[in-house]
Order: C-alpha cells, then sequence, then structure tokens
C-alpha cells in the first residue's frame, strides 16, 4: 500500500513507539538519521529521517509537524519502556495492555456507531465506517486502534505530569500572581480566576434601551420578590438562587457558576463589571501587588482606550472622555436603595392613576414600575444595595431613613449574610446579583489566618479524602472550591476536583510543550535530535507560538474592555442631554421617580403634572 501524504490519523505516522506507520516506508539503516531514541534493549533506533521529512524541514507546517512528531515518539517511547523510567510520576502511568484494550473499546463503539448510523441514515455500514475513519484522519482500522492508543497514552501522562508539577508553579501561574503580590509568570499570562455565584433576575426587554426600558408585571413582582427574599435572614443566597434565579443551571447548585477567569464567555457586565469592582472598591490600588493585577487585568488600557477615539485621535470634551469613570460613577461606588426594588413590585400593575385614567395616554414609558427601573436598574455599570429608603415625594434617596437588616454591612451595604457583598450589573440576560466566593485579591489570606485556604489552597486538584487535601493545623478540611458545595455524594467532589484539574491545564493552551521539554530534558541520554536546524527551528516554533498566544489573550481581554467601556460610555451619553459640550451641565432623559411615585394622586410638586412639567407627556 502506497500513500500519497503523511498520515494525519498519528501526527508521525507511529503505529508502535519508535517506529514509523506508512506502509513501505519503514526506517532502514541505511537512511540519515534526524532523531534516535536508544530502545529497552539498549539499541541505537532511527525514528524519523531525512530521507522522509526532507520536504517538510524549512516549512512552518513542517516544523509543527516534526514537533508532533517527536512528541508522540516521546510519549510513545515512556510506554513502551515502563521499566527504564527514572521519575517517580511515570510508576502510575497505565499499563499498555489496559490502554491497548480502551482503545479497542473504542474501536468497538465507533463500529457499532457505524452500524447505527447505516440503519438510520439508510446507508451502508462501509459508507458510515468510511465516515468516522475520515473524522480521524485515518485510512483503516489499525490506525484507528493506534490513534486512540495515543489519544488515552498521551490523556494518561499529560494527566501524570499535571499531579507531579503542580504543587504550586501551574496554579500560581493559571491565578497570575503568587502569594507575594508579584507576576506569577513571564512565560504564559495568567486568567485571574474568580469563584463566582448570581441569582439571574431575568429582563426580556432590549439590554441597550438605556433610559426608556420596559419590564412586565411578572417581571416588576421578581425583582421585588427577589429583594425581599435578599433582606430575610432566614434565606441563604443560596435559596434565594434555588427559588428565583432565572439561570436554572446555576440556580440548581445555589447559584454557583464555578470559576470565572478572564477567558470565560459570560457577558462583560458579568465578567467585566466583577474585575472593575474589586479592582478599584475593595482595594488600595496604590499597593504594587494590586498594581501588578490592574495590569494584568488590562485595566489601566481600558482606560487610556476611553480616552482615544477609535482612530487613535484624542476625545474632545465629551462623556466618551469618562468612559471608564463611568463604570465606577466618576470614582464613587455606584448605589441603589434596596426600597427601589420594592417600590418596583409596589407598582408592578398600576397603569391607572386615583381617577382610573390611563398613564399619559397608555405610554407603557411612564408606567410607575418603568420609571423606577429605569432610573435605578437599567444600567449596565457595576452597583451595589444599600439601606436607604426612598423619599415619599420624590422617590429620590432620603438619607435619613434606613433599613436595620443583619444582611447589610457596617457600610449599609447589603451582603449574603456571610459578609460577601452583592454586587449587580444589567446585561442582555437581566438583573445579575453576583457574589465573590475568593477574590484574586485574597493571595496571601495564607498569611493572615494559617487555617484559611490560600488562594493556591483553594484550587486545590485533591479531594477530601487524598491525604494532600488542605487541611487547618487541627487537621480540620479547610474550605476550597471543591468542597464549597457539601454533599455525602464523593463524585460532586470529584467532578469539582476535576474542573480545577481541567481550568489549570487548559490555561496554557501551550502545555504540550512543557511535558515536551521536560521529556525531551529528562531522557536526553536516550533521545537525541541530531539536526541541529531542526533543533533550532523547533525551539523557534514554540517560543513563536507561546509569544503570539499570550498577545493574542492580551488583545482578546482589551478588546472586551474597549467593548465594554465603549458601551458604558453610549449608556451615558443615552441617558443624559448635554446641554453643553464644555461643562457638565446637563439634564436626564430619564423620567424623574416622583412621576412613580406620586403618579396614583399627582401628589408632589404639582408643577411637574402640568404641560412643561417633568411628569407630564403631550398627547
Amino acid at each position: 500500500m502506497k500513500k500519497t501524504k503523511l498520515s494525519l490519523c498519528l501526527a508521525s505516522s507511529f503505529v508502535a513507539a519508535i517506529s514509523l506507520a506508512a506502509c513501505g516506508n519503514g526506517v532502514t539503516s541505511s537512511d540519515n538519521a534526524i532523531i534516535t531514541i536508544k530502545d529497552s534493549n539498549g539499541l541505537t533506533r532511527n525514528i524519523l529521517t531525512d530521507s522522509i521529512y526532507a520536504s517538510y524541514k524549512k516549512e512552518t507546517t513542517g516544523v509543527s509537524q516534526f514537533y508532533n512528531a517527536i512528541l508522540e515518539s516521546l510519549i510513545r517511547y515512556e510506554y513502551e519502556n515502563p521499566n527504564q523510567s527514572i521519575r517517580e510520576w511515570t510508576k502510575s502511568i497505565k499499563r499498555k495492555a489496559t490502554i491497548e484494550e480502551e482503545a479497542k473499546s473504542n474501536v468497538k463503539n465507533d463500529k457499532n456507531t457505524a452500524d447505527e448510523n447505516a440503519k438510520s441514515n439508510g446507508t451502508s455500514y462501509e459508507e458510515e465506517w468510511e465516515k468516522i475513519l475520515d473524522s480521524h484522519n485515518c485510512e483503516d482500522e489499525a490506525e484507528l486502534l493506534q490513534y486512540y492508543v495515543y489519544q488515552i497514552e498521551k490523556e494518561d501522562i499529560t494527566d501524570k505530569f499535571f499531579l507531579n508539577q503542580n504543587d504550586t508553579t501551574l496554579t500560581t501561574e493559571w491565578i497570575g500572581i503568587n502569594e507575594d503580590g508579584e507576576k506569577a509568570s513571564e512565560e504564559v499570562k495568567g486568567v485571574f480566576p474568580y469563584h463566582i455565584r448570581h441569582v439571574l433576575i431575568s429582563i426580556s426587554g432590549g439590554s441597550t434601551n438605556f433610559y426608556d426600558g420596559t419590564i412586565t408585571q411578572d417581571e416588576a413582582n421578581n425583582i421585588g420578590n427577589v429583594m425581599n427574599a435578599l433582606l430575610d435572614v432566614n434565606y441563604s443566597f443560596s435559596d434565594v438562587a434555588q427559588k428565583f434565579s432565572g439561570d436554572s443551571g446555576s440556580a440548581a447548585k445555589g447559584g454557583d457558576v464555578g470559576i470565572m477567569s478572564t477567558t470565560t464567555s459570560f457577558v462583560n457586565e458579568f465578567k467585566l463589571g466583577i474585575y472593575a469592582y474589586d479592582a478599584i472598591y475593595n482595594h488600595n490600588t496604590a499597593e504594587t501587588k494590586n498594581d501588578v493585577i490592574k495590569e494584568g487585568l488590562g485595566l489601566d488600557e481600558a482606560y487610556t482606550f476611553a480616552l482615544k477615539n477609535k482612530d487613535g485621535s484624542a476625545v474632545v470634551e465629551t462623556s466618551a472622555a469618562n468612559a471608564f469613570a463611568n463604570l465606577i460613577n466618576d470614582g464613587k461606588l455606584q448605589t441603589v436603595p434596596y426600597e427601589a426594588f420594592l417600590k418596583i413590585k409596589s407598582f408592578a400593575e398600576t397603569t391607572t392613576n386615583a381617577k382610573g385614567k390611563q398613564v399619559n395616554n397608555n405610554n407603557a414609558h411612564y408606567y410607575p414600575r418603568n420609571v423606577l427601573y429605569n432610573y435605578y436598574l437599567n444600567f449596565h455599570n457595576p452597583f451595589v444595595i444599600t439601606n436607604e429608603k426612598l423619599d415619599a415625594k420624590s422617590g429620590l434617596v432620603d438619607p435619613t431613613a434606613k433599613l436595620e437588616n443583619d444582611h447589610f454591612n457596617a457600610d449599609g451595604i447589603l451582603t449574603d449574610g456571610n459578609g460577601n457583598v452583592i454586587i449587580g450589573v444589567r446585561s442582555e440576560h437581566g438583573i445579575h446579583l453576583m457574589i465573590m466566593e475568593k477574590s484574586i485579591y485574597d493571595f496571601d489570606a495564607a498569611k493572615v489566618d494559617p487555617n484559611e485556604a490560600s488562594l493556591e489552597e483553594y484550587y486545590t486538584s485533591h479531594v477530601p479524602s487524598d491525604d494532600e487535601f488542605p487541611r487547618t493545623q487541627a487537621g480540620a478540611l479547610k474550605e476550597t472550591y471543591v468542597n464549597f458545595i457539601t454533599t455525602t455524594d464523593a463524585s460532586t467532589y470529584t467532578a469539582r476536583a476535576n474542573e480545577v484539574k481541567n481550568a489549570v491545564k487548559s490555561f496554557d493552551s501551550t502545555y504540550d510543550y512543557r511535558l515536551f521539554e521536560y521529556i525531551l530534558n529528562i531522557e536526553a541520554n536516550n533521545i537525541s535530535i541530531k539536526d541541529a536546524e531542526l533543533r533550532t527551528n523547533i525551539a523557534e516554533y514554540i517560543s513563536r507560538t507561546r509569544t503570539n498566544n499570550k498577545q493574542n489573550a492580551y488583545d482578546t481581554l482589551n478588546s472586551a474592555w474597549r467593548t465594554y467601556t465603549e458601551l458604558v460610555a453610549l449608556q451615558y451619553d443615552n441617558r443624559t442631554v448635554w446641554t453643553d459640550v464644555q461643562t457638565t451641565t446637563k439634564d436626564f432623559k430619564m423620567i424623574h421617580p416622583r412621576c412613580a411615585i406620586g403618579f396614583k394622586d399627582h401628589t408632589g410638586d404639582e408643577n411637574a403634572w402640568k404641560e412643561g412639567g417633568v411628569c407630564y407627556y403631550e398627547e
């Protein structure tokens, strides 16, 4: 059998360690060896030869082919030579016989799938089998079997490598900052993970109706119901999420959305709202360690973007110049009084005044529930909820009247009862009420309290039954992401531990390079890359890929910040009418809260209800 191209089923066409797969293309002693491996009998064998791969030598795709071929060779070698292993961690790799049985099972499953597809599609078994082979770029069953063998070996050894190398290094790189507040790694950009829970108050209206959005009666009732539950000391945040959250997936887990990072595909308001709040409000930004995080999050760059037009030119004095500042309400924490939520509920069905007249010819924007919703909740920058009440006439905050409730902290900010501040933000899905179970600024928690999990410990990949699971000085289990949800089902802990493991392993898309370099270095006496040009090309290929990936991560994050800050700037413009672009004088487009509070009886300033008044609408 002759092949017109290198088999793509396996990167190097190997069907067994240190041997070539392509029929008729076996390695001969006369070939010029590029890479050799010493086998278990001490004999040196040529595994890559110039006569086969010369045409790929200087091409980018060729270098990547070489890299993949060598990586495969290194991994296959470890499983072909288990008795020669000189590292403790390789002693626990799967036995070759076990791997082959798993691979055969996978092939058998594929055959069953081909048979079932043939019956359901009205095709032949041969056609469906060929589709499966093509999907893996394999030509026959033998290649498919070896494809699965290698995939199982690679997954197994990568997992063992992760466990061996991950005492501190990789998790710290994933976090992006070490326990001293310094950058964890220059090589790979950290992703700054948070552990988040939320309650989603679903809103069906458009998310870009910045000042004239509308909500339904049911949505208005739900807004108030959620607040009543959050104020009820008999309810935990988990209880509220389970009962009211519009995100059914997280609601079933008490609002737990898992690990959020800069690479998580959450909406920008959710993700960047958390980062903006935590970076600016909760911590002293003058501290060097916090500047490290701000730099890693691209916060400074986001602010620079906000001060420029898209073409890079300077912005004239407009609200766009304050785009990032608007995220934080010109440097102050955006606040919403708790009573605004309850008033929205109280006006859920109100569409007529005391005389039975429809509000402004039944214009929904003037329904009291919508007036209050737009004024207090319909914005995309992060906010917190205060214990302040509303004035009975103006509908504005009454600074002299506050609610006493155990869920408000000393600053009058609503928490989940455990001291975690509830952060709100509006997105396309509705209103998110979020809490941070673990912040990236908790990196030095262990120095404060040795019985509390440090940031690295919090994201352990061990389960409570492991000896390595973080424990207090008295031997009790520390609270980590794994055992955050208390359960008697051990599989839940395993699933959460695997979630951490996968997050840490996958944050660096060049993770394979680490394994490649490690094995190549540790097996230096057994493996030899004789071609100097090839060694250089592979090293440059790895370096170039790492650099490109780091830059792409940087660009992606900053693009998200730019999009978010521009959205907030647009929102700010939409919610205000600028009477003079050179001053801060402005009039709000939004209908004043007094128009909702006094609608029933037209209470308050009577001029507000006359033609030209703030509550008047010309029919």
